[in-house]
């Protein structure tokens, strides 16, 4: 039995519905940022974001499930073997646990794989980040692990861009520079730890080798303390998850110079928007969104909807209504409210700006006064505009973060204030680059190693996950299918079919009522997720963790759940805590295949492992 002991990502990771506010904090940021974007309101830029998106998604549409594994422009060459993969598995299970407050649940799981903590300060401070220093003797290693932050949103925060010299006394790393913030970081971390880190090194003696790991901004500070510190260590490594990009492009291909014993690894998933959130890629981001005419486009949507008629019929036009491009976003927000509660979305333009529209409103308010919101210093991070602090005042350079803000905020939040005609740093994500793919079951699809500045790497990939892309759950997820395909048991589908999901609406559940949508669903025989396949075009199912959500079978053995109105062969899976709604499915084939469901589900809520040979050892006890 595995058991899950981690703190990032929430047991149903559905994509469908976070997108809304993702995508109303980004468009929030970009009119806070760019002045460029003249009349239009954070509102309007969130429409023409998810105008832009919808735009896009054609040239991504899964059209074969073999694509995903296809060679991108920039790919250097394959993924990594699998003893590498099985170590990067650790090594983000233990970026993970950096996380933890428990520091005894930290000592207990370290030592699982042979280490004893010398050092954990889990305290985070601005510019400070908390850090782990371990030891295994056995294997000769010491292990320096430093926090970064759980989230997308927070790993944004960080407006301190500016370019600064590395300062290395390293050849290779001559005339480098490097995030002033992250190097800040690096240099705290420097003058902290390494006397702790000699000592560690020294308990080992001859052969002892360090290595540094990290996830979001926990890697951006990993990667250039790293290059400070192989000047003391010459026999170390850096692995890091989910890393920004934090250093010029001559550091990031000094550090990943030797493919084959590597001195420094960046592993990104799929579409992360972190390691893409450099100022260059958010200034094309801006020329995206200004390429199209998505306010002609969400007009016609407008004109074309029953509320459109309405305006039209009753000589209400769409200008007196708009009244001009900036009150776009309040004005859809009103009007296709009732197109996205009749689930018109899926990938329709109309009802994706409807929705987000609606949520811009308030959520770009909220995240122009949130320094936790991924809006709030997305554009400012990178330079353009004014960084804002939490109280709506302007910071320059180096002050000290709100005494208010929380660890995660506090790390990174003070912000330089460069001008909208300063030049770009253009930094990029250094080191061996693994880029790891989604395939149309899970997270990790395919693997391959790319240029630091290959073209997907260079641009803000617009999805339904590039901000889950960032959770180390997702990373998880990913190297487990990834470590499996590279064996010869690839993963494989336990269950696949088609189920009756009772979709919750303004009847919130009420049983028998015609809110049942039917729905390709499956579950791998490695994992403990009940996902259902993504019907927007994209490679991400939506998900139903039922391991770590501690959800609880209501069915009594193989018997069905009797739905008043819909019949017996119901599955009705609840959260004892009330914290989260009711599941409940429908097995249209009949009794044979409600019983393999119900041994899936329940397996899954068991956390069991339905066939070891296609599972990979478990992280987590």
């Amino acid at each position: 039995m595995a058991m899950f002991l981690g703190l990032a990502g929430a047991a149903y990771s559905a994509y469908g519905s976070e997108w809304v506010s993702d995508y109303a904090t980004v468009g929030g940021a970009l009119k806070s940022n760019f002045s460029a974007l003249g009349p239009f309101s954070a509102g309007d830029v969130t429409v023409g974001l998810v105008y832009l998106w919808d735009h896009e998604k054609s040239k991504r549409r899964e059209s074969d499930p073999a694509t995903c594994s296809k060679p991108q422009p920039g790919d250097l060459g394959p993924g990594p073997s699998p003893d590498v993969l099985d170590d990067f598995r650790v090594l983000c299970a233990m970026s993970q646990v950096a996380y933890w407050e428990d520091k005894d649940a930290v000592a207990k799981f370290m030592k699982r794989h042979g280490h004893e903590v010398i050092h954990h300060d889990n305290k985070t401070a601005f510019q400070e980040p908390a850090y782990i220093v371990s030891d295994c003797r056995e294997k000769k290693e010491v292990m320096f692990i430093i926090r970064g932050t759980s989230g997308a949103a927070d790993a944004l925060t960080d407006g301190d861009c500016a370019p600064v010299p590395l300062d290395s006394a390293l050849p290779e790393f001559q005339g480098a520079t490097a995030h002033r913030g992250m190097k800040k970081a690096a240099d705290w971390l420097l003058k902290e730890c390494l006397v702790k880190l000699k000592r560690a090194m020294d308990g080992i003696g001859s052969g002892a080798r360090l290595t540094v790991t990290g996830h979001s901004l926990g890697a951006g500070s990993a990667a250039i303390v790293s290059i400070l510190l192989r000047e003391h260590f010459p026999k170390m490594r850096c692995v890091a998850f989910a890393t920004p990009a934090c250093l010029d492009l001559s550091a990031c291909v000094a550090a990943g110079a030797d493919v084959k014993n590597p001195f420094m690894t960046s592993v990104v998933l799929h579409d992360d928007v972190v390691p893409r959130a450099s100022r260059q890629n958010v200034d094309d981001l801006r020329v995206r969104i200004q390429s199209i005419d998505w306010y002609s486009q969400a007009t016609d949507d407008f004109n074309a909807s029953k509320a459109g008629k309405a305006a039209a019929y009753t000589k209400v036009g769409v200008g007196a209504v708009v009244g001009k491009a900036s009150s776009v976003a309040g004005y859809l927000g009103e009007k296709f409210a009732a197109a996205t509660k009749e689930g018109t979305r899926g990938g329709s333009a109309k009802a994706t700006a409807g929705s987000a529209a609606s949520a811009a409103k308030s959520g770009a308010v909220a995240g122009a006064k949130a320094t936790t919101s991924l809006a709030k210093s997305f554009g400012a991070k990178l330079g353009f505009g004014k960084k804002k602090s939490a109280d709506g005042d302007t910071r320059a350079a180096g002050d000290e973060a709100p005494a208010g803000a929380a660890d995660g905020e506090r790390m990174f939040i003070a912000g330089d204030a460069s001008k909208d005609d300063a030049p770009a740093p253009t930094f990029y994500v250094p080191g061996v680059v693994y880029h790891l793919r989604r395939g149309p079951t899970c997270a990790g699809g395919s693997v391959a190693r790319v240029k630091p500045d290959c073209a997907s790497l260079c641009a803000i990939q617009l999805s339904g996950s590039f901000i889950n892309d960032h959770s180390l759950n997702e990373y998880v997820e990913a190297l487990d299918a990834l470590a499996i395909r590279k064996s010869p048991g690839k993963p494989k589908e336990e269950i696949r079919g088609k189920l009756e999901w009772q979709e919750a609406g303004e009847t919130k559940y009420k049983v028998g009522m015609t809110n049942w949508k039917e729905h390709e669903t499956f579950v791998l025989a490695h994992e403990f997720c009940l996902k259902k396949k993504n019907e927007d075009g994209e490679l991400m199912p939506k998900k139903v963790d039922l391991y770590r959500g501690g959800y609880v079978l209501e069915n009594e053995g193989d018997a069905g759940h009797d739905f008043k109105g819909k019949g017996p062969h119901g599955i009705k899976i609840v959260d004892p805590t009330k914290k989260k709604d009711p599941i409940r499915l429908y097995v249209p084939s009949g009794e044979k295949d409600l019983k393999k469901w119900i041994k899936t589900i329940r397996r899954c809520i068991e956390g069991d492992v339905e066939d070891p040979k296609c599972a990979p050892e478990p992280l987590y006890k």
